[in-house]
């Protein structure tokens, strides 16, 4: 809603990747921490 409101969607992929790199690592278990932060990465537009 924050990126259709303020840039009519332009950042979109970059506002879903900064929300992954902050919330897998908080829900991930300890021996797939790794692997998950660079799941974000993987987001493209």
């Amino acid at each position: 809603m924050m990126s259709a409101s303020l840039t009519g969607r332009a950042d979109l992929f970059d506002r879903v990747r900064e929300m992954w790199e902050i919330l897998l690592p908080a829900i991930s278990a300890p021996h797939c921490l790794e692997a998950c932060r660079s799941l974000p990465a993987l987001i493209r537009p």
